[in-house]
């Protein structure tokens, strides 16, 4: 199940942050707030270390793309 719910959060971000400016909108808050429980389950469902690790590629893809547009 783990193995699972890692490819999953991976495959979410990266769809995410493909169609950020279709989905941002849409599903910002539901995403961070998705990514934010998986970090506070621990081990028991979604390994901490790859939700923080999803989040993080999140942030990093925003503030990449928010930049990008400003250049």
């Amino acid at each position: 199940m783990t193995t699972t719910c890692n490819h999953a959060l991976y495959a979410i971000v990266d769809v995410f942050t493909q169609y950020y400016d279709v989905l941002s909108g849409v599903l910002s808050v539901q995403l961070y707030d998705q990514l934010k429980w998986c970090v506070q389950q621990g081990k028991t469902t979604c390994n901490t270390k790859i939700s923080l690790l999803c989040l993080i590629l999140l942030v990093l893809s925003q503030l990449l793309s928010t930049l990008l547009v400003y250049l």
